[in-house]
């Protein structure tokens, strides 16, 4: 099972969750959005989409 590792509450309710074998999963409303490699491109997505 994934950890939570990254939680963002704005218009949008996000979290990322850190897959086992590498890699972090990108979730907005419960509904998954993207792949990332590295959680800081995650955070980035998020305050992207939060500042439009």
């Amino acid at each position: 099972m994934a950890d939570v590792v990254y939680e963002y509450e704005g218009r949008f309710s996000w979290f990322v969750v850190e897959e086992t074998f590498g890699g972090f999963i990108l979730f907005m409303n419960n509904n998954f959005q993207y792949d990332f490699t590295n959680l800081d491109a995650a955070k980035n997505w998020i305050e992207e989409c939060e500042s439009e």
